[in-house]
């Protein structure tokens, strides 16, 4: 069942618009909403769990941004109930469909997997609501193995009225302190939005002590590193992390720990593919494992897997966020979530081409 349905503002005074699909925890939510350019969402995801943890943060955390959320499939649910909920046409239809049949991680199903046809499913909607753009996002393997698949979804949206521009975007180009990299669409209506769109400059670069030294605050900052973020959070089992939400460890056997310690910063082993983040760079694309066989990767100074306030950090949500579900839930959610300082360049870039 949907929430309550928002109550639109006079046209003439409200901010922008949102539908969020496939909206998993919030990270692109979350990223609209500290552009301070957003005065209502719709989110929806087929997870009830998922979506819950944006039904309980996002009005906390956003006060000012009204809200609406609805837990459906993304091949049953329906433009026209969308719009009913956020009140009006949305400016911007956001979102990434479950990207478990691209990735080269998985088993690379394409189109012939389960949730592979969720792309052109992302379309429907977007085409049964109309909105001024389209933000599109997923991994970058679309765009090379299954590149007919990836074309066909541009000519698709080409065939609606969009015009298209897209682009890799790594996250730790914005402030996030890991090597992931994303396919984002971006997909205007209006022809000369498209042509003046540009996405997104670098705002974070590897830097040697003398260059950062030199640099002024409006120049390209610093990579962010995972000692920068993780270095201040107090290892799990303590009095200290009993203070942080959705900070707990998950057990793990003598003999496992025995092996953790046998995996070096930075590496992974062959013998069970265990990974361990390093402590003075980036860590790989975040992932979960698959169903409920769920491991986060390996806490570069402790011999154990990282805490899902730990993951969630590193994906740039703040401590206060609190993910609903068990550890597994909550790994699951952070890994899926774009990183939010990418996010938040992304949607910010677009969201001040439509205030133009």
């Amino acid at each position: 069942m949907p929430s309550e349905k928002i109550t639109p503002t006079s046209k003439s005074k409200r901010k922008l618009g949102i539908v969020s699909l496939y909206a998993g925890a919030g990270g692109l939510d979350i990223a609209a909403c500290r552009t301070g350019m957003v005065e209502a969402i719709v989110s929806t995801d087929a997870n009830a769990t998922f979506l819950s943890t944006i039904e309980k943060n996002l009005p906390v955390h956003f006060p000012e941004v009204r809200h609406a959320s609805i837990v459906e499939d993304g091949t049953t649910i329906k433009g026209s109930v969308l719009k009913k909920l956020l009140g009006y046409t949305p400016d911007i239809v956001m979102g990434g469909p479950p990207c478990d049949d691209f990735t080269s991680l998985g088993k690379k199903r394409g189109l012939a997997g389960e949730k592979g046809n969720l792309i052109y499913q992302y379309l429907r909607v977007v085409n049964e609501i109309k909105p001024k753009v389209f933000i599109f996002e997923n991994v970058p393997n679309l765009a090379k193995q299954f590149r007919r698949a990836f074309e066909t979804f541009l000519s698709d949206a080409e065939g609606m009225g969009y015009h298209i521009k897209w682009a890799l975007l790594k996250a730790c180009d914005y402030g996030a302190p890991t090597s992931r990299t994303r396919i984002f669409v971006v997909g205007w209506k209006s022809q000369i939005n498209n042509s003046r769109y540009q996405f997104p400059n670098v705002t974070h670069r590897e830097l040697n002590l003398e260059q950062a030294e030199l640099l002024n605050s409006d120049e390209t900052m610093p990579m962010v590193y995972i000692r920068d973020i993780l270095q201040s959070l107090p290892d799990v089992g303590t009095n200290e992390a009993e203070k942080f939400l959705n900070h707990v460890g998950r057990p793990h056997r003598p003999e496992t720990i025995e092996h953790l310690k046998t995996v070096p910063m930075g590496k992974s082993v062959k013998k069970s593919y265990r990974y361990r983040s390093p402590w003075d760079g980036l860590i790989q694309s975040l992932t979960a494992g698959v169903d409920y066989a769920t491991k986060s990767y390996i806490h570069p100074i402790y011999h154990r897997e990282m805490s899902v306030r730990e993951y969630a950090r590193i994906h740039g949500f703040a401590d206060s966020w609190d993910f609903s579900g068990t550890h597994h839930n909550g790994i699951k959610q952070v890994a899926n979530a774009v990183p939010i300082p990418l996010g938040s360049a992304v949607i910010k870039s677009v969201a001040q081409m439509l205030s133009k």
